[in-house]
């Protein structure tokens, strides 16, 4: 049998045909496929990329921000700091003519000036009702509830507030029995 250049080529045509349909196709169908994917992953990584760079500079302006504002926040604390320093002083100086009166057992409507300037006579400090500005028990101590709330005396005069302070010491033989209470509670002045 002779073979011919013609019938050659179309015997390697047929059998290339073959061969590209059966072996070629599929891996050429499988590329694609490849390709796709590959092309989707690159623009989800692009999507990404751009979201962490977006995200990075989010991060960034955050920290700067938080940076200004813990600046900020120590500023204002230390300024709340002077100011309750300084109210404190106010609240001090405002207390000048006050003396705190403590052991006094508490009656039902009773006249805390009147207790205040029975405890200068006790101690031979001559005051009256002219020379106290205000009085009041203080609200009860939380720690001691037993105990009877402290009386507050706010003084006209600070001199008048000096010598009753200064004749405390007057009170360690005293107690609230020798102003004309039932109960011995010792008396303390500060």
């Amino acid at each position: 049998m002779s073979v011919t250049l013609e019938s050659l080529e179309v015997l390697l045509d047929k059998k290339f045909s073959e061969f590209e349909a059966s072996v070629l196709k599929p891996i050429m169908v499988s590329i694609e496929e490849i390709k796709a994917s590959i092309n989707f992953l690159s623009v989800k990584y692009d999507d990404l990329d751009k979201a962490v760079k977006d995200l990075e500079k989010q991060n960034k302006i955050l920290q700067l921000e938080n940076s200004s504002l813990k600046v900020q926040l120590l500023a204002q604390a230390k300024e709340i700091n002077q100011h309750h320093d300084l109210l404190n002083e106010y609240e001090q100086y405002s207390r000048r003519e006050c003396l705190e009166i403590s052991g006094i057992p508490q009656r039902p409507r009773e006249n805390t000036n009147q207790i205040v300037i029975d405890i200068g006579e006790a101690i031979g400090v001559d005051i009256t009702e002219e020379d106290i500005s205000v009085s009041h028990r203080l609200a009860p101590n939380k720690r001691y509830p037993s105990r009877p709330p402290n009386i507050i005396a706010k003084f006209v005069r600070r001199d008048m507030k000096e010598q009753l302070y200064r004749a405390r010491n007057q009170l360690r033989n005293k107690t609230s029995h020798d102003i004309g209470f039932s109960v011995e509670n010792r008396i303390f002045i500060s």
